[in-house]
């Protein structure tokens, strides 16, 4: 179906978009500097990995995000950038639980047409929630990837400037804000296909519903008892693809 190959590229998108959005500019310099810059390029390349929200990767993630390898004044900033890191992850994999589940392609199915029908009461609730959460999620994620959110993680940790400038090389790089502002415009416009998915199987359930007496299920087929109501049904079958 050519709508679950829409998700799947889209679930792929985000993923690569959002960790985009997070992943930081490394610094060169030795030292302390020299063992975050290795620690934080292991993460990213972690962040990288389109896969990265399966079960076993999330956990292997989380634990790095826990662990601190420098010390002092670099390990704050160590530490703040992970919980940044952290939050973004933890917040990502809510979003991705949701696009896996498979959920969203099984609403206009005939098994679902037949255990929630006719009156889909469960199915018009997960859309209901599901875009709800999507929409939120439009907001969350340009707080999240707004220069303002990412510098103020480091307010109040630590004195010197030079580990905030650090920091905030670290978090934003040299000239990022216009990528972070591209790639916050990527993420919402993926987020919104989604959402349209959502309304236009919204109007498939809906269509059913108002003409619950005139359909029927047999095996995996919907009939109708109406060409007029054959012909809505696929052109709004069609709006899907």
């Amino acid at each position: 179906m050519k709508k679950k190959g829409i998700i799947i590229g889209i679930i792929i998108i985000l993923v690569v978009l959002i960790m985009a959005g997070i992943i930081m500019v490394v610094s060169r310099n030795l030292g302390q500097e020299a063992a975050l810059r290795v620690e934080m390029q292991e993460i990213y390349e972690m962040l990288g990995d389109t896969q990265v929200f399966e079960e076993e990767k999330v956990k292997e993630l989380s634990s790095r995000l826990e662990k601190t390898v420098t010390t002092g004044d670099y390990a704050v900033v160590e530490q703040t950038i992970k919980q940044y890191l952290k939050e973004c992850v933890d917040y990502t994999a809510g979003i991705m639980d949701i696009i896996n589940s498979g959920k969203i392609e099984q609403l206009v199915t005939a098994n679902n047409y037949e255990s929630d029908g006719p009156d889909f009461v469960e199915s018009t609730k997960y859309i209901s929630e599901t875009k709800a959460k999507l929409e939120e999620a439009k907001t969350k994620f340009t707080d999240m990837l707004s220069e303002e959110k990412v510098k103020s993680y480091i307010k109040g940790k630590v004195d010197n400037q030079h580990y905030i400038d650090l920091y905030n090389k670290l978090a934003l790089g040299t000239g990022e804000e216009n990528t972070l502002k591209e790639d916050t415009q990527s993420i919402n416009e993926s987020l919104d296909i989604l959402i349209n998915i959502l309304n236009n199987e919204e109007k498939i359930i809906n269509m059913l519903k108002e003409n619950k007496n005139h359909w029927k299920i047999e095996g995996d087929t919907i009939l109708f008892d109406t060409d007029e109501l054959v012909q809505e049904y696929n052109n709004l079958i069609n709006e899907l693809q």
